[in-house]
């Protein structure tokens, strides 16, 4: 009975707060294709399953927005609008469990910072790092609106810290250390 009504609790709750983003948002104003743009946006996040949106702020930076779309549709190519629901229906059943809370955690931050890298692979000089690590710190410290719901994609205080610095420091990996993890992922698998 109690990991019965744990779990109806965090299905409730994500739900909830899922069709409370959609109505605060159904007064969105289309920018372009699928970006809208809201007033009560405090941070660019993707929200939807089949046909996913990017929801931006009014008056984002014109040199960090290309940056900032690039993240989000780096998202939903990756149909990380699909498998990060998928993984909290999973935590939703273990939700006892804490290594299940922080491998849904590690999840969402490793799938933010592998579409940062991406985005810094486009174009990755000084400059645009330090205006994307700035866009980042910009939104973590927005107050308006907090993270949507656990299965959107939004920048979330606790992240930013490690967000910022990733993006500052990244570096393209070096072609022999791709070989290296590929070789060892090989001889690990077999």
């Amino acid at each position: 009975i109690v990991w019965f009504i744990g779990m109806s609790v965090a299905l409730i709750f994500t739900i909830a707060s899922y069709f409370k983003v959609k109505r605060q948002m159904a007064n969105a104003v289309r920018f372009e294709g699928n970006v809208f743009m809201s007033e009560k946006v405090g941070s660019p996040f993707a929200l939807g399953f089949i046909r996913p949106r990017i929801y931006i702020p009014y008056g984002v930076d014109r040199g960090t927005y290309g940056q900032i779309i690039a993240n989000e549709r780096c998202h939903i190519k990756r149909l990380d609008h699909v498998i990060k629901p998928l993984a909290f229906l999973i935590l939703a059943v273990h939700w006892f469990n804490p290594l299940c809370w922080l491998a849904f955690r590690l999840m969402s931050l490793d799938m933010e910072m592998s579409c940062d890298e991406k985005v810094l692979k486009l174009k990755g000089d000084d400059i645009m790092k330090k205006n994307y690590a700035r866009a980042l710190l910009s939104f973590a410290t927005n107050k308006r609106l907090p993270a949507p719901s656990p299965i959107a994609f939004s920048e979330s205080r606790g992240n930013a810290k490690r967000r910022i610095k990733h993006a500052l420091y990244w570096k393209k990996p070096k072609m022999l250390v791709n070989l290296l993890c590929v070789i060892l992922c090989v001889v690990t698998l077999v």
